[in-house]
């Protein structure tokens, strides 16, 4: 049997409803599984159709799923638990799966990935068709190289990806940041492993995995009551980034230069992006947006932001390295000694002097970050690069909220 599903946290899922009525119109008889990342066992319903998972069934002990959690802020763990759900749902019975982003809407079905799955083990969905101009515009071939050359968005896979889940499992277990200056974007860049170390399929489909890294080379036009795609049908449009505060904008702000395409008013892509903000509006987006996150704050009340979550992985995979053990945020047997861990870490012996210094670095720039608006800021940033440069300047410092890279850490292990 081919089963769907998606992953989100509690205040995503106006987009699962979304999806899931989507999932429904063309893939009827066909289930479609929605993980909450942050629901207990008890939360677990499947009113208005929603078939919905706590992250108990993926079989991970409590204390790692915590680990996680406190590592990880909501869009982070989110896709480290991808490959955790395909998992569990290949061995509850399924021959195929199809993983679909929570904001993916669908248009058609999606079953011709079907047959690639099961005789392949892997679908893989690329995120260009065509190179790319050079011209300035977004996205770049050095932009692509950052997120990925294919979106983690939509994957199917079937019991011969097994080997693949287990790897990229651990590879997300620790490493799934979203951190340019570190090399991740999330789950998605360890997919650019797969042609080379997996029997895989890729689906050159343009009416897949469209969104705005691609909009300049898939034409969407509307004929017959139906959406298409250079002529073809419309299967799936990611709309990543998009804010339905703004439905009439597909672009999110973080492209540094201006894209290749135009939302025109009145086009195709304008019905488009305001049918999809309009379902959302009625889904409940506004209402859910002040939902909070289950990992949100430490047993004591500790905030978990940036900085909190990535001095606790440092300690984390330090304490790992050296089969030493560390307190866990959520554990309120454990909220003192956590407190005190987490308030002063360089006082820790876990961490090496490199790893102390990386820390250092971090609160400067979480401290740039916050003020990067005034001037003092500018100035202290524009000297940091300039530091960086100097001749015989070993220690790396990226001007980015989130550099932590375990492969820089260097532990102090006994011999």
């Amino acid at each position: 049997m081919t089963v769907g599903c998606t992953i989100v946290a509690r205040n995503y899922l106006p987009y699962a409803h979304v999806l899931a009525d989507s999932w429904r119109r063309h893939h009827r008889g066909l289930p479609l599984y929605v993980l909450v990342i942050d629901a207990e066992d008890g939360d677990v319903t499947e009113a208005d159709g929603l078939e919905v998972l706590a992250p108990s069934v993926l079989g991970l002990p409590d204390r790692e799923l915590a680990r996680m959690g406190a590592i990880y802020n909501a869009p982070e763990l989110t896709t480290a638990l991808k490959a955790h759900l395909l998992r569990h749902l290949l061995e509850d019975g399924a021959d195929v799966v199809i993983f679909v982003d929570s904001d993916v809407d669908l248009h058609t079905e999606l079953t011709v990935v079907v047959p690639l799955a099961e005789q392949r083990g892997i679908v893989l969905s690329p995120c260009l068709l065509q190179p790319l101009p050079i011209d300035g515009l977004s996205p770049s071939e050095t932009d692509l190289g950052v997120t990925g050359l294919y979106s983690s968005g939509l994957i199917a896979v079937g019991p011969a990806g097994r080997p693949f889940l287990d790897w990229w499992a651990d590879r997300v277990r620790r490493d799934c940041l979203f951190s340019d200056s570190g090399g991740m974007h999330a789950d998605q860049r360890w997919l650019d492993f797969v042609p080379s170390c997996f029997d895989h399929a890729i689906l050159r489909d343009p009416g897949v995995n469209v969104s705005h890294w691609n909009l300049h080379e898939r034409r969407i036009g509307h004929q017959d009551g139906r959406y298409t795609v250079n002529g073809g049908p419309l299967r799936a449009f990611h709309f990543s980034g998009y804010d339905p505060r703004v439905p009439g904008v597909v672009s999110p702000a973080s492209w540094q230069r201006p894209v290749r395409f135009d939302v025109a008013p009145g086009s195709a892509l304008q019905h488009l992006c305001l049918d999809y903000g309009a379902r959302l509006a009625q889904a409940g987006y506004a209402e859910a947006r002040s939902t909070s996150y289950g990992y949100a704050a430490s047993a004591a009340g500790t905030t978990l932001g940036t900085w909190q979550r990535r001095v606790y992985r440092e300690l984390l995979i330090a304490a790992e390295a050296l089969g030493e053990d560390v307190p866990d945020p959520f554990d309120a047997a454990r909220s003192d000694e956590f407190e005190r861990l987490i308030g002063r870490p360089g006082a820790s012996p876990l961490l090496s002097d490199m790893a102390k210094a990386r820390l250092a670095d971090l609160s400067i720039a979480i401290a740039i970050a916050q003020a990067r608006s005034g001037a003092p800021g500018r100035l202290l940033l524009a000297t940091l690069k300039v530091i960086r440069r100097l001749p015989g300047y070993r220690r790396g410092w990226m001007p980015h909220p989130l550099p932590s890279d375990r492969i820089a850490l260097e532990y102090e292990t006994a011999a």
